[in-house]
């Protein structure tokens, strides 16, 4: 497969945290000018056993053994004889076959520019490629891009750091140029700083890396203030106090459960209202708790608010006579009728606050039964209201055909 075709080992989000695992190297080293004093190096190494990838190794094992060994003035041999004190794992069988056997180095040829040489192949090793720097480039090049969150000076330094690790592995591609370590900078910010930075009329080959920089680190400081990172979900599906994120619809459910008016609870007016259940929790199916002998249920009772059959108390603390709905029904009309041109008497087309509809077509003969006088006419509906032409003038006999009514619940 081509390099540039490969997934990269090292990406802007490292794969590993610092580690706690460090290899104490102790030496001894003559001071200079005087061959009988000598003084104590101390250097803990971070141990690799091939876990953590290709930047570990580089970027922490190798180069903290790298300043032990300076310091110790490790040549050759020591060197060979010591690097595997920080290796386990992988990383150290890998080391040992190149010292053994894959090339293999015989004492008189574990010499310093040949440490250098076996490094490389341990690189090569750990990779599983020999050419691992083309891949890094290709990807830093073309295909890397700052996370959102990131401020770009951050950034910048591992930018920096992956580009020196990079350089450290085997490949074809030869070390970029500052135009092209610029252009693979510039490349890797978001299209919306690109085009501002362009627009502002700076120009990369002018600019610096630093001046770069710096520009975009402007940018994201006003988009923080703004509060654009500040309200972005976390991945962890946290809010940003750490605590769990809830919908909205959960949220809801949760108000609703804990007794807490939801926004959509209000009733003002809904037809429907006698679906809904009572403060005290009683809903507009059960038994009525106002009648407990069962013969309706709370959403029908007269006296519930959200009923449809609800009627109002009057002045007197009487209840009105109104209920809707099927057969059996009264209805006192307050309201101003049309005359249907059948012997309506009243001028005006208008009826009487007095004056009672019978929907029912038994109501005559209840009164009748009932021995009361019912006055002068009343009208009777079969499929249509026909207006009554006439007032009523016995309000007992009234009085107690509604209450009849009122007496079956």
């Amino acid at each position: 497969m081509s390099a540039t075709l490969r997934e990269p080992l090292i990406k802007v989000e490292r794969g590993w945290e610092e580690e706690a695992a460090r290899q104490e190297l102790v030496d001894y080293a003559e001071v200079e000018g005087d061959d009988t004093d000598v003084r104590k190096i101390v250097n803990k190494v971070a141990i690799d056993d091939g876990s953590k990838g290709i930047e570990h190794l580089v970027a922490r094992t190798m180069e903290q053994f790298d300043r032990h060994a300076k310091e110790a003035n490790y040549q050759g041999i020591k060197a060979f004889s010591n690097l595997p004190k920080v290796l386990d794992g992988s990383t150290l069988r890998f080391w040992e076959q190149i010292v053994e056997y894959d090339p293999g180095y015989r004492a008189e040829e574990m010499t310093s520019y040949n440490f250098k040489d076996a490094v490389k192949r341990l690189y090569n090793k750990v990779c599983g490629h020999d050419d691992m720097r083309d891949t890094q480039l290709y990807y830093m090049q073309h295909k890397m891009k700052k996370p959102k969150e990131m401020a770009p000076n951050k950034f910048f330094f591992r930018f920096k750091e992956m580009l020196a690790i990079s350089l450290k592995l085997s490949g074809h591609f030869q070390s970029p140029n500052d135009h092209e370590k610029k252009t693979m900078l510039f490349n890797s910010f978001p299209g919306t700083y690109q085009e501002k930075f362009q627009e502002s009329g700076k120009k990369i080959e002018n600019e610096t890396m630093e001046d770069i920089v710096s520009y975009f680190q402007t940018l994201h400081e006003y988009e923080e203030k703004k509060g654009r990172f500040r309200d972005k979900r976390r991945r962890d599906g946290t809010d940003d106090d750490g605590q769990p994120r809830i919908s909205n619809k959960k949220q809801r459910g949760r108000d609703q459960k804990n007794g807490r008016r939801s926004h959509n609870n209000n009733n003002g007016g809904n037809r429907n209202g006698n679906r809904r259940g009572n403060n005290d929790g009683t809903k507009w199916y059960n038994d009525c708790p106002l009648h407990p002998h069962g013969s309706h249920k709370w959403g029908e009772c007269r006296m519930n608010p959200n009923s449809s059959s609800f009627q109002p108390r009057d002045g007197n603390n009487n209840r009105g006579t109104s209920r809707s709905g099927g057969g059996g029904g009264y209805t006192q009309n307050n309201n101003r009728s049309r005359n249907d041109g059948r012997g309506n008497n009243n001028k005006n087309g208008r009826q009487s606050s007095n004056e009672v509809h019978y929907n029912d077509r038994d109501a005559d003969s209840r009164n009748s039964r009932r021995g009361k006088s019912t006055g002068n006419s009343r009208s009777h509906s079969d499929d249509e209201s026909i207006a009554s032409n006439h007032y009523m003038e016995d309000t007992g006999g009234r009085n107690a055909v509604a209450s009849s009514i009122f007496d079956d619940e």
